[in-house]
């Protein structure tokens, strides 16, 4: 188990409660808990790492979180990026994406930075120590890089990028205008070693699933979202994927069979990652006793597994975390 699973690890102890159906929903973890933590880390210029869930949705969520920074006083500039783009790519390439997202931490309105072009591991680190430099020197507020799919970074890359940012923190101990948060999935190697605040972004909670909803079909239809929200579980790619169908029908979906047609190619990942699960006859075991829906007491062995493949999350609680299939949807896309 690598270094950030060993810091997100269930919890397990045999006597914790076996909770009903309404009680799992009270303590779902709910995503803007999630957002009050990392907004309260980046104003403290605390590095973050945020583990997202397959299927979690996170540039949106960022895209909230640096609006809500920019518009707070004191306000934050934030820029938000996807490094998905990079996966598969060669590190010259990756170096050469980095420095321009890096270089617009400094630039100023319209304004361009010419970067030169960098052919080995420690001219990137150099740049990428100067450019962080002059964007503390020009900035009059705190300005904040959130990144996200760290899993498409080669290695050598984020250990590069990690390696500068961090020489930049130690010749600004007081005080520095430059902050990174850094997320991806548990088993990114990116995040590894990095230090920032742990994070997990959580689903919503069953109140934010009907607020969402809401929004996205309209008010004619929005009365009608609370089962569908149950249905979705909170999950975020489920969420919009019912709620674009719902808008673009003009039609809210309400049994089983008609809501999995409304998820399209989602449904076919979800299907495709239960049907990896289901070579491991072990973690198939432990999917078939979560499908009813109720929590269950954490086997941290097995949950991994079933937590990275996105198909399950934890639920806190004071008597030992407990683990539950993360949305109906999973299960009916089993059966």
């Amino acid at each position: 188990m690598n270094r950030l699973a060993r810091r997100i690890q269930l919890g397990h102890r045999a006597d914790a409660p076996h909770y009903s159906a309404a009680q799992q929903l009270a303590e779902q973890a709910h995503r803007e808990r999630s957002a009050r933590a990392v907004r309260t880390a980046l104003r403290r210029q605390e590095p973050v790492a945020l583990v997202t869930p397959r299927w979690s949705c996170p540039q949106a969520f960022l895209e909230d979180v640096s609006l809500e920074l920019a518009v707070s006083e004191p306000g934050m500039g934030c820029r938000t990026v996807n490094l998905r783009p990079l996966q598969g790519r060669h590190p010259v390439a990756c170096w050469q994406f980095l420095l321009r997202i890096l270089a617009q931490l400094s630039a100023t309105q319209g304004g361009v930075t010419a970067l030169p072009t960098v052919a080995e591991r420690r001219g990137f680190r150099q740049v990428v120590e100067d450019l962080l430099e002059r964007a503390d020197e020009r900035n009059r507020a705190d300005v904040a890089l959130l990144a996200h799919g760290a899993e498409h970074l080669p290695v050598e890359v984020a250990e590069d990028l990690l390696e500068a940012w961090e020489a930049y923190g130690a010749r600004h101990p007081a005080h520095r205008r430059c902050v990174l948060l850094l997320g991806g999935t548990v088993n990114a190697p990116a995040l590894r070693e990095f230090e920032g605040r742990l994070v997990e972004l959580a689903d919503f909670g069953p109140v934010e699933t009907a607020e969402v909803l809401g929004r996205m079909v309209g008010p004619r239809l929005a009365g009608q979202v609370s089962t569908v929200a149950g249905f979705t579980g909170g999950m975020p790619a489920l969420v919009e994927a019912v709620g674009r169908s719902a808008r673009h029908d003009r039609h809210l979906a309400r049994d089983e069979e008609a809501l999995l047609g409304t998820v399209g190619a989602l449904g076919d990942e979800i299907r495709g990652a239960v049907d990896i699960i289901a070579s491991d006859h072990r973690l198939a075991a432990r999917l078939d006793l979560l499908l009813p829906g109720e929590p269950l007491p954490t086997e941290p062995d097995l949950d991994q597994g079933l937590l990275t493949a996105g198909l399950a999350r934890r639920i806190p609680h004071h008597g030992g975390d407990l683990v539950c299939i993360r949305a109906p949807a999973i299960g009916a896309l089993v059966g």
